[in-house]
Formats: C-alpha cells, structure tokens, sequence
C-alpha cells in the first residue's frame, strides 16, 4: 500500500496484488473485493491490531538511528502532515487506533465510487 497525502488531495492510495500461475485476473479481483469488504464488515482482530502497532513502532525506531534518517522523516511528516512535529505525537496516535476506527475509515475509503481498478497483462507469455 503506498499514498501521498497533500493540502489539495487528501489521501491518495494504491493496493496492488500479484497475480500466480493458474488465476485470472477476473478470479484475483474478486478476491481483492472481497477481502476489502471484509474490513467493513468483520472487525479485525485485537491481536492483529496489536501486532500492526508493534511493527509500527519498531519501524518508527529503526528509521531514527542516524542523523539523515531523522532528517528525512522529519521531512516526510512535514509533507504529509504540515508540521514535522506531529512525528513526536505520532506514536500515541497509533496507538489510541481501535478496530472500530478501521472498520469506519474503511468503510468511508473502500467503497465502489472510490475505487479505480486496472489490470497490468504482459503482451506475451512466458
């Protein structure tokens, strides 16, 4: 999942998928669907949550180990966020998430109008 986020768009977001041997891309798109659906419509689990934010922090941690990468992510939170300060209320952030603020967002963000799908095929197989 990548985005940009900016005064005048947002939130922009890709999902991508990769399709194997054996599936169509009708078959893979389904599945997308359906599993985006999901978040809607199942809460997910308090222990995955937990592990997303405990990946989350770590990540945060390991970018801050040198002077250029706290440079950088400084830059980054001053784009997408308009204040290099919100990086430091970041972490609490994250944390004060709750399953039913992401059954909400995703319930606002996945829907139909929102979406624009395409499919990449190589010209020949292999």
């Amino acid at each position: 999942y990548k985005y940009r986020s900016s005064p005048s768009v947002p939130l922009i977001g890709v999902l991508n998928c990769i399709l194997y041997s054996g599936r169509s891309t009708d078959d893979l798109a389904s599945d997308f669907q359906a599993e985006l659906s999901s978040l809607v419509k199942t809460p997910v689990s308090k222990a995955e949550l937990q592990r997303v934010k405990k990946k989350t922090r770590a990540s945060l941690l390991e970018v801050q180990t040198s002077n250029s990468s706290m440079a950088s992510l400084l830059c980054d939170f001053q784009t997408k966020y308009g204040d290099y300060r919100t990086l430091f209320d970041y972490p609490s952030q994250v944390e004060a998430i709750t399953t039913k603020d992401i059954q909400r967002v995703a319930a606002k963000i996945f829907k139909p109008s929102n979406r624009f799908s395409g499919h990449v095929v190589p010209p020949y197989s292999v």
